[in-house]
């Protein structure tokens, strides 16, 4: 009995060749797309998780805060400013936007970023209301934030936006509340 060897034909090896490109192609597919969506999903976590973290901040600060200098403040602008008088003290706090970065600024002390270099402000409006009948103070604000990361990544489907509205009445208010 005579055994011939027989191996693969070149048809055979294209054929197989063709199958395992196909394979790769659509695997290296999925795993940029998953890769993808990890990337988009972390950054909208870090703008969410810098506004939820701007917001509280910025109603504790007006919440503790004894009265508002409304003639240093800018109301009902993109680029808001909101000035605080601190309780039992002359001095003040300062929030307001300098180059896309969240700050404060309390008297005699330098402005500190009050969020993380991986989101930006694009806007911050601040309203006032008050009430001659009950002598409260509210002050509501708009935040617009952004991820600054975008200019890394150049597409633009990796940028997270949110807004964000709140407020707080001046607990503490000469003014009586």
């Amino acid at each position: 009995m005579k055994k011939t060897l027989r191996g693969f034909s070149f048809f055979e090896v294209i054929l197989y060749l063709g199958l395992f490109s196909l394979l790769a192609t659509a695997l290296l597919h999925f795993s940029w797309n998953v890769l993808d969506l990890g990337v988009k999903e972390r950054t909208s976590r870090q703008v969410l998780s810098d506004a939820r973290f701007l917001s509280e901040r910025m109603t504790f600060f007006i919440r503790n805060a004894e009265s508002l200098d409304e003639s240093a403040s800018a109301f009902d602008t993109a680029s808001g400013k909101l000035v605080l008088k601190k309780m039992n003290s002359s001095d003040t706090q300062s929030i307001d936007i300098q180059n896309g970065m969240l700050m404060l600024t309390e008297t005699g002390s330098s402005s500190l970023a009050l969020h993380s270099n991986d989101s930006k402000v694009e806007s911050l409006v601040f309203s006032h209301y008050g009430s001659q009948s009950d002598h409260s103070e509210y002050v509501s604000f708009v935040l617009t934030l952004a991820s600054a990361r975008n200019s890394e990544i150049s597409p633009s489907q990796y940028q997270g936006t949110i807004v964000v509205h709140g407020g707080a009445f001046i607990r503490n208010s000469r003014n009586g509340l």
